[in-house]
């Protein structure tokens, strides 16, 4: 008979409801789309009790004594905003609890800026882990001996699980599920639960949309971000840029890159790219995705791409064309 994996979710005053639920969804679905308990899944504090998420209402959680932890075992610290996530994380007996628990289990991992936690547990220490954009920096400095991966939505580091958002914690399950079980199961239980599909782990939590819209303050580089938007697949210089938004090229290239982290050109192409991913999911042919967003040939296209996500357009394509 097939063993039951537990997996532990450590939780906190004031957690991610969304953290802990989310994965939590994709195991329980598992155990019904295989008609046996594959998973069960259990919230644990040091005491146990009632703790309230940050939605305002609360779980029952079983204090860790109960339990004998062990090699089969997983534990995942989920996450919260800044003040209940930092009161977590700096609260030497709570992290001293989760490394204990940790060293005995045979998987780790986080969700979203419970990566935090699991920092300063010492237990990602020589590892890579993912987290929120916006904590990433934090981490970097903070834990010099973690690598932080700040662009993919998730990152598995030997038995290290670590997902970058809320929602990144569901594709992170499905990829657990998958190494578990295998990818047919995954793949049922994310039609069953209507994820449109498992996003790769490399997958960048970024869209140059996204940042273009939050980082472009000044009205001459919110210009030129909308002109490249709007004209993906025209030559362009930054010349060309500087002069449509009546600015000499040194002043252009200056504010722009300070307003977007970014060389105009460096944007431009990371712009065309993501452009290129939603082209590609709505079943466009490769090679005429190339030339749609700008790229002289197929082939500077494809290693643009590979270098970029990791897999090329073709794979890109297979795994999240839609039906």
């Amino acid at each position: 008979m097939r063993k039951t994996t537990r997996i532990f979710f450590a939780v906190f005053d004031g957690f991610e409801p969304l953290d802990l639920s989310g994965p939590a969804c994709v195991f329980q679905a598992a155990n019904l789309q295989a008609e046996m308990p594959l998973y069960d899944v259990i919230p644990i504090t040091p005491r146990g009790g009632l703790v309230r998420g940050s939605a305002g209402f609360a779980i029952d959680s079983k204090p860790s004594s109960n339990f004998s932890f062990g090699q089969d075992d997983f534990l995942i610290v989920v996450g919260a905003e800044r003040d209940p996530l930092f009161s977590a994380a700096e609260n030497s007996t709570y992290v001293s609890w989760f490394a204990g628990l940790g060293r005995r289990c045979g998987r780790v991992g986080s969700v979203c800026s419970g990566a935090y936690v699991l920092a300063c547990s010492g237990l990602a220490d020589g590892h890579t882990i993912s987290s929120h954009w916006g904590i990433c920096a934090f981490l970097a400095d903070r834990f010099p001996a973690v690598r932080v991966n700040g662009d993919s939505i998730y990152t598995k580091d030997s038995n290290l699980w670590t997902s970058a958002g809320v929602t990144t914690g569901i594709d992170m399950a499905l990829a657990i599920l998958e190494e578990d079980h295998g990818p047919q199961l995954s793949a049922a239980v994310a039609k069953r639960m209507v994820v449109f599909s498992r996003r790769q782990g490399n997958q960048s939590q970024f869209s140059s949309f996204l940042e273009a819209q939050s980082r472009a303050a000044s009205r001459e580089v919110r210009g030129a971000v909308e002109w490249m938007l709007d004209n993906p697949a025209q030559d362009v210089s930054v010349g060309m840029l500087a002069r449509i938004v009546g600015m000499t090229e040194r002043t252009f290239y200056r504010k722009f890159e300070a307003a977007m982290g970014i060389s105009p050109a460096k944007y431009l192409e990371r712009m065309r790219l993501d452009l290129a991913k939603t082209l590609l999911e709505e079943g466009v042919v490769t090679k005429e995705v190339a030339g749609r967003v700008g790229f002289r040939s197929y082939s500077g296209f494809r290693v643009a791409f590979l270098r970029t996500f990791g897999l090329s357009p073709s794979a890109h394509q297979r795994l999240h064309a839609r039906s």
